[in-house]
């Protein structure tokens, strides 16, 4: 009788990891969602830390051209470029898709040699693309924001990450620019 009661509360507790998993996981690529963003920014970050603000250039010429599925596969490989350059950094961070083709990455304790070393390695990653099919150009454009915890909110670490991001697109895209 108590080994059945462990297998229901084994069943139970794996039902419940499922249904955190989809309530914070973007269901394409498996990136945290912005639902969990503000959670994990109040819960997980340290003290300091820096906020990479993300879009794809050129994405929705292959979306519009090439049809979602292709976007989809993008959207997919994108996320999984961005956990390479983290995880080859040996850096603590944590990869939130928006929505679309805009991504946040939140790095903790990170120095500013650091971050332009990971800015361009985000840049190197995602503008180096084999589609096979002329005229389409992907790249990446990037808005970083560093922060202390103390001093700012989430949101007005993300206003700030926006302005840079649109600063680097307006400056010819597939750059990065700082708040």
């Amino acid at each position: 009788n108590s080994i059945k009661l462990i297998e229901k509360l084994a069943k139970m507790f794996s039902y419940y990891l499922e249904l955190e998993s989809m309530a914070y996981r973007d269901h394409l690529t498996g990136c945290y969602n912005r639902y969990f963003l503000e959670r994990f920014f109040n819960q997980y970050t340290k003290k300091e830390g820096t906020i990479f603000f993300m879009d794809l250039d050129g994405f929705k010429k292959i979306n519009d051209q090439l049809g979602h599925e292709a976007g989809d596969f993008v959207l997919k490989e994108v996320s999984l470029r961005i956990e390479n350059v983290i995880k080859q950094s040996t850096l603590n961070g944590a990869v939130f898709r928006l929505g679309g083709d805009e991504f946040i990455v939140n790095l903790s304790n990170i120095n500013k040699e650091k971050v332009d070393d990971i800015a361009n390695a985000f840049i190197r990653n995602l503008s180096s693309w084999d589609f096979h099919i002329k005229n389409f150009c992907l790249s990446v454009s990037i808005g970083i924001v560093t922060y202390s915890r103390e001093k700012q909110s989430l949101e007005d670490l993300l206003k700030k990450a926006d302005n840079a991001l649109y600063r680097a697109k307006a400056s010819g895209k597939n750059t990065y620019r700082y708040f």
